[in-house]
């Protein structure tokens, strides 16, 4: 498997994350910043937020609360808005399992995608790396954000049918992992899954 960085997915409700972009819901939004407040601050000493050599920047919970607003302050970094949103998803939300995506480098999806095509598996990696559920500035470098709806639930029956045919043992892991996340948001009508490369 290629090495470098990984995946994280969240299951997340469309109806919390609706609430949790551009509608200031003020108790939603308090009660992620208290949940997320060591999280958020984390962020803010790994990534030097805000950046002392950045004219305009913000703290990870203030790109939060711009998320809650639906309003972007411009030329602050996108990750910063990136990473929030990483760390609502988890609030909001559910983790899911990783396994065969940890590590793995954004040349694994293409892989990957290699193989559904092959096996005629109506669903694309590329999707959940670059196509995120809300509008807001493009991360400048990571995390790559993306997210499967209901268009690409369909695809778990072909997808369960194909890892018959598929002997690597890390591409039929990685597989195996995404058909666990599609069945997962089939058990739960109405969420999204959410990704983040980075």
């Amino acid at each position: 498997m290629p090495m470098g960085y990984g995946l994280s997915v969240f299951l997340v409700p469309c109806e919390a994350l609706a609430l949790a972009f551009g509608r200031n819901d003020e108790a939603l939004r308090d009660e992620a910043l208290a949940a997320l407040e060591a999280d958020l601050a984390d962020y803010d000493r790994q990534m030097d937020a805000p950046s002392p050599d950045n004219d305009v920047d913000l703290s990870h919970a203030a790109a939060l609360r711009e998320i809650f607003a639906g309003s972007f302050t411009e030329d602050v970094p996108g990750a910063r808005y990136g990473w929030a949103f990483e760390a609502l998803c988890r609030f909001l939300g559910e983790s899911l399992e990783n396994s065969g995506f940890i590590p793995c480098n954004s040349a694994w999806y293409n892989d990957l995608d290699e193989v559904l095509a092959e096996h005629q598996v109506p669903l694309e990696f590329s999707d959940l790396i670059d196509r995120s559920p809300i509008p807001f500035p493009e991360p400048d470098d990571w995390p790559c954000i993306g997210h499967w709806g209901d268009a690409h639930l369909a695809a778990a029956d072909p997808l369960a049918t194909a890892l018959g045919a598929i002997d690597d043992p890390e591409i039929r892991t990685a597989l195996e992992t995404a058909l666990g996340w599609l069945r997962a948001a089939r058990g739960r009508p109405g969420s999204l899954i959410v990704g983040f490369h980075g």
